[in-house]
């Protein structure tokens, strides 16, 4: 397997620099980036591609030329906006290989490091992970995919856990994290940032919804080991940086939770908060969109207030458009202890959502959930855990239907 392409960034105040390596850290397999702050640096180690800024003390045409004759590329970067278009002239009286403005957006530029020496053994990297797995995927139902969201401070992240928690007594289940506005799962069960969201979506990218896909994604879905007694389901956390989130919005999202239901008897998804449609000017939300629309069931949850329940229906109606025909079960989380206000709560939705809702149910305001947040675990037994135990009941496929999946999934 080739090694990584090795990439000198030279130092330089523009913001270039910081999203180049915030990029490459966070998206991308097969290049190793090293800020390069002194000169000699490119000189004296083995770096295929060195990126500098236009405006650079050092860059003479000497030392390009002593790069280029041990065998280094060189990627300049220049302000399109400065007078006459200096900064990309002098790059290419320099010589360098390749010119890319200050404009461009990271992605733009690692493709230009790519085409500097293409053999990056980066399409090796996915056959060495491919390698050994199992790729052969039976024949029979896919598994259920169930959306878990709700409004702001409703709480869905921490309802999304335990019901992927609580199905995993009885089948495989994965958890994916498409929240663009708060991607919490990883921090809240004490997981690591990478790999994540865009990972698998860029598996997809490279090789496809195809057997060999399913089971690479397969390879990089975390299994949430930290706890291992306590939590049995894989993981997909969520975006490292949530200002990523015109990067998820460009994959196809709905094709990653099919392509996730191939291999799992059961995909829980954490939803955003906010579902509105803003294409006309850009795909803010468009991660939890996609993947809502690409459901079975939802589970929609509701806080337990009156003001919640206005946010509630608010965020449902656009729920209810993106999953017609969709069950959609109701919870009310933490609700309060006085039995009147709980029925005074559940009347509220009853009427002004009972058409949309095939159910309604609450969770308890439980102290246990405080505690397991604090030491990053999933809520152990109690009353909380019960109402998303007699909740999934509800919304999960039967005993048989499971077996069937687990079956197709080739699981025991």
């Amino acid at each position: 397997m080739s090694r990584d392409l090795a990439v000198g960034v030279v130092l330089s105040a523009r913001p270039w620099r910081n999203e180049l390596q915030r990029y490459v850290r966070d998206h991308v397999v097969g290049v190793a980036l090293r800020l390069v702050r002194d000169p000699r640096v490119g000189m004296e180690e083995a770096i295929d591609v060195m990126v500098v800024d236009d405006e650079a003390s050092f860059l003479t045409p000497s030392y390009v030329a002593a790069l280029r004759s041990k065998g280094t590329k060189l990627v300049g970067v220049y302000d399109p906006a400065s007078p006459d278009n200096q900064g990309r002239t002098h790059l290419e009286r320099l010589g360098v290989d390749a010119a890319v403005a200050t404009t461009a957006g990271p992605e733009d530029l690692v493709a230009a490091l790519r085409a500097m020496v293409p053999a990056t053994g980066v399409d090796e990297r996915f056959g060495a992970l491919v390698a050994g797995l199992d790729l052969e995927m039976a024949a029979g139902p896919a598994g259920q995919v169930l959306a878990v969201g709700g409004p702001p401070g409703a709480g869905a992240t921490e309802v999304a856990i335990a019901v992927a928690g609580v199905a995993a007594r009885t089948r495989p289940v994965v958890l994916v994290d498409v929240d663009e506005v708060n991607p919490g799962v990883a921090r809240r069960l004490g997981l690591g940032l990478h790999p994540h969201l865009l990972s698998a979506l860029d598996v997809l990218h490279h090789l496809g919804p195809a057997p060999v896909a399913a089971a690479l994604i397969e390879a990089l879905a975390q299994p949430a080991m930290a706890h291992a007694e306590r939590l049995r389901f894989d993981v997909v956390v969520g975006l490292a940086n949530r200002e990523d989130w015109n990067l998820a919005a460009g994959h196809d999202v709905a094709v990653l939770v099919d392509t996730l239901r191939t291999r799992w008897a059961t995909v829980v998804v954490n939803l955003g908060p906010q579902l509105e449609d803003l294409r006309r000017y850009v795909d803010r939300f468009g991660a939890s969109r996609a993947a809502l629309g690409a459901a079975d069931t939802v589970v929609a949850v509701c806080e337990a207030s009156p003001r919640g329940v206005l946010r509630y229906l608010d965020w449902l109606s656009d729920a209810s458009a993106l999953a017609p025909r969709r069950p959609i079960h109701a919870l009310v989380n933490k609700a309060p202890r006085s039995r009147f206000r709980r029925a005074e709560l559940v009347e509220q939705l009853s009427v002004n959502a009972g058409a949309l809702l095939a159910s309604i149910a609450t969770a308890p305001d439980d102290r246990a959930v405080g505690r397991a947040e604090w030491d990053a675990l999933p809520v152990g037994r109690g009353p909380f855990t019960g109402s998303i135990a007699a909740l999934a009941d509800r919304v999960l496929d039967g005993p048989a239907a499971t077996r069937r999946l687990q079956a197709a999934a080739g699981r025991p």
